[in-house]
């Protein structure tokens, strides 16, 4: 315990006091914690002496220990205690911890989320695209940015799952039922983009009975009258008539969609006998507004 190394500050210090480190980054991390650091020049003049003469302090011990303690979960980085808003300071955190185990990561907020908000991994890695339609939705808190998702350690970012998606969608389309209102598909961009990623994971959702199952429930749909339904709620058949019934699927959805929806939600029993009771409605009318083209129509429809 004899006051023998010099630190950084000339002053001659304990070596259990002392952090042995060299690598830049994460010397400038212990200074920014208040950590002592061994004198460069030390190791120099001690050699490997100094693998004998310690043990000095342990770096990950105070870094694990400030991490738990200083930064906050849910929090912007500009939010954040000085020395965690700090160039690299979460690198040459990792960096530090890495030592100690592969999941050095694990209880610990310093995954970095699409809000710019620390909070613990794992996240999800999702597209562009994917990010775009599931902004403001409770998902998005656990997307990775994308440059955090670039570099980060394994098991930190996983793949985002279908069913994640769809089920966001089943929960978001609660927020209102005309298209024009609700606060995120009542922008055109946003539902061609929705249109345009359903019909790239068509045959994934399709063979994913989860993703299948909530995107059938999910209002996000619109119809001809503009109000927002799911899959299960359509018609799907653009040849059958206008009975009065908003079941028709709007012009905007791309035929490649409707086609699919048509292949992927067949019509439940229930719903059928409502069709076939409309039809018959329209048959009756139709009957004694003495059309017989309209009849007809409506017989072939049967």
């Amino acid at each position: 315990r004899l006051a023998m190394f010099r630190a950084e500050d000339g002053s001659l210090t304990e070596a259990s006091a002392l952090y042995r480190e060299r690598e830049p980054r994460v010397r400038s991390l212990v200074r920014s914690l208040g950590g002592a650091l061994l004198a460069e020049d030390e190791e120099t003049l001690w050699g490997s002496a100094l693998d004998a003469l310690g043990p000095f302090a342990t770096t990950s011990a105070l870094v694990r220990e400030r991490v738990k303690r200083d930064v906050r979960r849910g929090l912007s980085l500009s939010e954040q205690p000085a020395w965690v808003r700090e160039p690299d300071a979460l690198r040459a955190v990792g960096g530090v911890l890495r030592r100690e185990s592969a999941r050095w990561w694990e209880g610990l907020a310093v995954a970095l989320n699409v809000r710019g908000e620390l909070c613990e991994p794992p996240l999800y890695a999702a597209t562009p695209e994917e990010r775009a339609l599931c902004e403001g939705t409770a998902i998005e808190s656990t997307l990775a940015d994308a440059d955090f998702a670039a570099r980060a350690d394994e098991g930190m970012v996983r793949p985002l799952p279908l069913r994640r998606i769809t089920a966001t969608f089943e929960e978001d389309a609660r927020g209102g039922r005309l298209a024009h209102e609700h606060p995120r598909w009542r922008d055109d961009s946003r539902r061609a983009g929705m249109y345009a990623w359903l019909l790239s994971h068509a045959r994934a959702i399709a063979a994913d009975p989860e993703a299948r199952a909530a995107l059938g429930r999910a209002r996000l749909v619109p119809s001809r009258g503009g109000v927002l339904r799911a899959p299960t709620e359509l018609l799907l058949d653009d040849d059958l008539p206008d009975l009065g019934v908003d079941w028709h699927v709007a012009g905007e959805v791309p035929r490649a969609l409707r086609e699919w929806l048509r292949g992927t939600y067949a019509f439940e029993s229930s719903r059928l006998t409502t069709l076939v009771g409309h039809l018959l409605e329209g048959f009756a009318r139709a009957s004694e507004a003495g059309d017989d083209a309209r009849m007809e129509l409506m017989l072939g429809h049967l």
